[in-house]
């Protein structure tokens, strides 16, 4: 009988395994703190009004440098981040910065691999939730914009086809 062959995650990670840090974050080099200041930008009221695109460019660039911060205070390098998480080197590298937006999955990974104990994570549904007010107040501004235009037959079938993108049933 042929052992099995490991998959290609199971080898991944017990090929990581040995050399990779075993501290928590709130034990690493800097400890909380360092990862407090990179996420006091992102504390934000939980009802904004309303939201620019700049305001979640500005979010997203600070959770990048949030985990780029706890990334170098548990010493890991971007490429072994890469591996650790399945994504490459230059997309961890474009997150940092703010250039890539990630996936909530890819945030839980970084949490778990950097051992941030959840404050990833909980960043990341800020900007998250920033960058769906601003879809939200765009629908809005494109429905407002129907309703002040005169009113020709085919306006209430956009309008009805936006409300029900947006989730309304009539």
């Amino acid at each position: 009988m042929a052992a099995a062959t490991p998959s290609y995650q199971a080898r991944t990670a017990a090929e990581c395994a040995p050399a990779w840090p075993r501290v928590r974050f709130s034990e690493a080099v800097g400890g909380p703190h360092a990862m407090a200041s990179a996420l006091a930008a992102l504390a934000t009221p939980s009802r904004v009004g309303v939201v620019t695109p700049e305001l979640v460019a500005e979010s997203r660039r600070a959770l990048g440098r949030a985990l780029a911060e706890s990334r170098r205070s548990v010493r890991v390098t971007q490429e072994r981040l890469a591996t650790l998480v399945e994504w490459s080197r230059s997309s961890i590298a474009n997150v940092e910065v703010g250039r890539q937006v990630a996936s909530r999955e890819f945030w839980m990974a970084c949490d778990v691999a950097l051992g941030c104990e959840g404050a990833l994570l909980v960043a990341w549904g800020r900007t998250d939730a920033l960058a769906r007010r601003l879809s939200e107040q765009r629908k809005e501004a494109q429905i407002r914009r129907l309703f002040a235009q005169p009113t020709p037959g085919c306006v209430c079938r956009e309008l009805h086809r936006l409300l029900a993108e947006w989730g309304w049933s009539l």
